[in-house]
């Protein structure tokens, strides 16, 4: 069996239904366990205002069929992952290992860390973000900070 191969690209205003699909299927599980009957609306909200945010939006590819997006904020100190979403049948794949090294690569071009927040409650992502390196810099009530400067 061959090692899946995954490509990367601008996202184009082509995509916004997508990456709107995209965002609720990625988050639904963590939204049903967080929050109330409220919070597909106020997700909702926080997606248009995150697409609103001046962030590069990087669809991940796979077969030329996007499986993912990263939300990334390119700062003079680091690159801040502000979002990394799978669709859920393709996690557990290498979908988002190889999108954490393409950017930790990028990061590692201009010698900045890669950092981003997960929530307390999404542990798998937590997982992830540990096997390619990352480590607790920091915490809030409902998200811990990572930081990482290597690959994945």
């Amino acid at each position: 069996m061959s090692e899946q191969v995954y490509r990367f690209r601008a996202a184009t205003v082509d995509d916004r239904a997508w990456l709107t699909r995209l965002h609720d299927e990625s988050y639904a599980e963590l939204v049903t366990a967080v929050y109330d009957d409220h919070g597909r609306a106020w997700q909702q909200g926080f997606f248009s205002a995150r697409l609103a945010h001046p962030v590069d939006i990087v669809i991940v590819l796979t077969d030329h069929t996007p499986v993912g997006a990263m939300y990334l904020d390119e700062r003079a100190a680091e690159v801040a992952i502000e979002s990394l979403e799978v669709r859920p049948e393709h996690q557990h794949q290498g979908a988002g290992s190889a999108a954490l090294t393409w950017v930790q690569a990028r990061a590692a071009a201009t010698a900045r860390p890669v950092t981003l927040r997960v929530h307390r409650a999404n542990p798998r992502a937590y997982h992830l973000y540990e096997r390619c390196g990352f480590h607790v810099v920091g915490e809030t009530a409902t998200h811990l900070i990572m930081s990482a400067p290597g690959k994945c």
